[in-house]
C-alpha cells in the first residue's frame, strides 16, 4: 500500500487510505483495490502465467457459411450487421508473445493455442498461388513447422481488435501493419471466401478477384 500511496499522491490529487470493508453501513471513498491472502498468493505464484489463462478454443477446420453464420461466430462483437458480413471486433483476451523461432519470426497467442507468421505475404487473387504460397511455406518449414495453413473466419476475426492500434489499423502492434486485408480458408459459395479487414474491422465475403494478403496459423499441440 505504500507504494501505490506513494505513486497516486505524487501524479494526482487523491488521498488514498488503508483499511478494511465493514459489514454493514456506508462505505466512504470510491475505487477499492483488494489484497489477495497469503495463501491464495502462494497457491497462484506455483502456477505458471501460461497456465492461469482461460482457454479459448477456436474453429480450425474450413466450412462454406453463409452471411448469417458468420455473423453468429462466437467471441465476436459486432457493432453493425451488413449484408456481406458485419464490422465489429473480438472479444478473446490475447496472450501474444513475439518469438524467434529458426531465424523465422511468429507470435504465439497462449489464449487460443495459436501460433501465427507474424509477417505474413505479399497480396494474391489466384486461388492457386495462395495455395502454393503456403505449400512453399511448408516446404520450407518456417520456423521449423510444416502443417501453416490459412486460417478460418473464427480464428481470423479474432485478431481484430476494439480499437486502432497502428493509427489505422485494428490489429495488435506484435503483428505486421502491411496486412490491410487477409483470406481465410472459410468459402462463401462456390467462387468466394471469407476474408477481414485489419483497415475497417470487417468480415466480409469476396471473389477471388480482389488482391488480399495471406497470414498463415497453425494449431499448436
Amino acid at each position: 500500500f505504500k507504494g501505490i500511496k506513494a505513486v497516486l499522491e505524487k501524479n494526482s490529487n487523491q488521498a488514498p487510505r488503508f483499511g478494511t470493508l465493514k459489514d454493514k453501513g456506508v462505505q466512504k471513498g470510491g475505487e477499492l483495490v483488494l489484497f489477495l491472502n497469503r495463501s491464495e498468493l502462494a497457491r497462484l505464484k506455483g502456477i505458471k502465467w501460461q497456465e492461469r489463462i482461460a482457454r479459448k478454443n477456436l474453429r480450425s477446420s474450413y466450412r462454406n457459411l453463409s452471411i448469417i453464420q458468420i455473423q453468429s461466430m462466437p467471441h465476436v462483437e459486432i457493432r453493425e450487421e451488413m449484408e456481406w458480413g458485419f464490422y465489429g471486433h473480438s472479444t478473446v483476451w490475447h496472450k501474444y508473445e513475439l518469438k524467434t523461432i529458426d531465424y523465422d519470426e511468429v507470435v504465439i497467442d497462449h489464449t487460443t493455442g495459436l501460433m501465427w507468421h507474424q509477417n505474413g505475404s505479399e497480396r494474391f487473387k489466384d486461388k492457386e498461388k495462395i495455395a502454393e504460397w503456403v505449400d512453399n511455406l511448408n516446404l520450407k518449414g518456417y520456423a521449423g513447422f510444416s502443417d501453416w495453413r490459412l486460417p478460418t473466419a473464427e480464428e481470423a476475426a479474432s485478431l481484430l481488435e476494439p480499437e486502432q492500434k497502428f493509427g489505422d489499423m485494428y490489429v495488435d502492434s506484435v503483428f505486421d501493419n502491411k496486412q490491410p486485408w487477409i483470406w481465410t480458408g472459410d468459402s462463401y459459395g462456390n467462387d468466394a471466401a471469407w476474408a477481414i479487414s485489419a483497415c475497417y474491422g470487417s468480415v466480409f465475403w469476396s471473389k477471388f478477384n480482389e488482391f488480399y494478403c495471406i497470414r498463415p496459423v497453425r494449431s499448436m499441440k
